[in-house]
């Protein structure tokens, strides 16, 4: 009898705790979903909102994707109903909630596909921002030794661009859909090219999303804490996660696939003479894949098969000379004109400044390598006049007013790249680094000691910046 009352005893005493532990961890997943609901997920400086201003500084201004509040406010209505679960202490009668947390967090882990598929300007711009950042860095840390010496004055560019071009202006990639894909070495380029898991958006995600990835997987242990039989409901769900994630990855997937169909379909009536039907194809496929009409390569195709057909002077017949004057080492001022007269073709291209911004950013990097530092000035203001948040154009200006001792024009430089660099996850040293020392420059050069040496001994104490 009385061991028997000691089991009973031990029992309820468990039962107590297991009910503990499942209110304290919904807790725990109430705030992670409060998080989610009232903090950004992906944020950038968007690149057409973004101007100039009239003393050559910049005005920032903090872009997002269309879809995102939807998420938010599921992520709302799950943190109330988890707090009011956690605070009855009624999770045991909510057998519902848990596939809808599942439901919801594979839906948030394919937020960043959402972006690469249905959000081709968010994709594009924050690419080729991440890539032109990346480009900076490297070049100011290979190049460092040179910064003793009048900030760089002399300097040549160490980095090569890379083969499309300054980054962004053939985003998004052609794309092949076959076995090949499934092989191990191809599955990086899923990742990134399909599904968007690329740097640029592990570096613009915010705490939004990351918390809304935790906050399901939490909730979900505190449900099942509160079940007296937490592995059969497990093992419940699972079959049912594993179910809606196969539905989830046809109806997102699907679009994209008639998109390659179509392309494919362009590609062999192109072969076999009939471009009217090719034209056709391909413009179809953009319907499916937004981000098409984004990229010079794809417009340069439809072109070539126009002009083909007897249209010279049709706008996307001159993108394709674009694109060959580009792809031969023709860049410049000459594949800028050409531009110019297809955008003049037709003033509303989705991508009219961001190619005139790329093209004129690898005009200006050529004529800086070649030493024509007044062009490459002259292009790369173009390049921020219609790409105001461009970190290469900002650092090739740097480099320029270094050898013309504008010391004070450096340092406003370069703090726009450190502004820029805000925006981004990765490490801050480099830039601010280097913004710090052109600041001691120019304050050594007007004569401010005090400053220059408040400058330089910041610059060599980063752990207190």
């Amino acid at each position: 009898m009385k061991a028997a009352v000691l089991r009973l005893l031990r029992g309820i005493d468990v039962a107590i705790m297991d009910t503990q532990r499942s209110t304290y961890v919904l807790l725990v997943a109430t705030f992670a979903f409060a998080v989610a609901a009232s903090a950004p997920w992906f944020v950038y400086p968007s690149a057409s909102a973004s101007t100039l201003t009239p003393i050559g500084g910049l005005n920032l201004v903090t872009a997002s994707v269309p879809f995102e509040p939807p998420f938010r406010i599921v992520a709302a209505l799950l943190a109330a109903a988890l707090f009011a679960i956690a605070w009855r202490s009624t999770a045991t009668s909510f057998r519902g909630l848990a596939r809808l947390l599942l439901v919801f967090w594979i839906a948030t882990a394919a937020f960043p596909y959402l972006i690469n598929q249905w959000a081709p300007e968010a994709m594009i711009e924050s690419r080729m921002l991440f890539k032109q950042m990346d480009l900076v860095v490297e070049d100011m840390e290979i190049n460092m030794s040179g910064q003793q010496h009048a900030w760089r004055a002399w300097q040549q560019f160490r980095v090569k661009l890379p083969t499309e071009g300054v980054a962004g202006i053939d985003i998004p990639v052609p794309e092949k859909w076959n076995l090949g894909l499934l092989s191990w070495s191809n599955q990086f380029f899923v990742m990134a090219e399909i599904l968007g898991f690329t740097n640029a958006f592990l570096n613009f995600a915010a705490r939004g999303w990351v918390f809304a990835l935790l906050a399901p997987p939490v909730g979900l242990l505190g449900l099942y804490l509160a079940k007296s039989k937490p592995c059969t409901a497990l093992r419940r769900d699972l079959g049912f996660a594993a179910l809606t994630l196969i539905a989830v990855g046809v109806l997102l997937l699907g679009p994209r696939a008639v998109a390659q169909a179509y392309l494919k379909s362009g590609d062999f009536a192109a072969a076999t003479g009939d471009r009217a039907l090719a034209i056709d194809r391909w413009r179809t496929a953009a319907t499916w894949k937004p981000s098409l009409r984004f990229a010079l390569w794809y417009n340069a195709r439809i072109g070539e098969n126009r002009a083909r057909l007897g249209c010279n002077e049709c706008q996307l017949a001159l993108l394709s000379q674009v694109e060959k004057s580009r792809l031969d080492d023709i860049v410049g001022e000459h594949a800028l004109a050409l531009l110019e007269r297809a955008i003049a073709a037709r003033p509303n291209l989705p991508a009219a400044d961001l190619w005139r911004g790329m093209i004129a950013g690898e005009a200006a990097f050529d004529a800086y390598v070649t030493g024509d530092f007044g062009l490459a000035d002259k292009l790369w203001h173009i390049v921020l006049h219609y790409i105001p948040t461009h970190p290469f154009a900002w650092y090739g200006r740097s480099l320029v007013k270094a050898r013309l001792g504008d010391w004070d024009g450096i340092a406003r430089d370069l703090a726009q790249i450190a502004d820029i660099q805000n925006y981004l996850s990765f490490w801050k040293l480099t830039i601010r680094g280097q913004m710090l020392v052109a600041e001691a420059f120019a304050a050594y050069r007007s004569g401010d000691l005090a400053v220059a040496h408040e400058r330089f001994s910041t610059y060599l104490t980063p752990e207190r910046w």
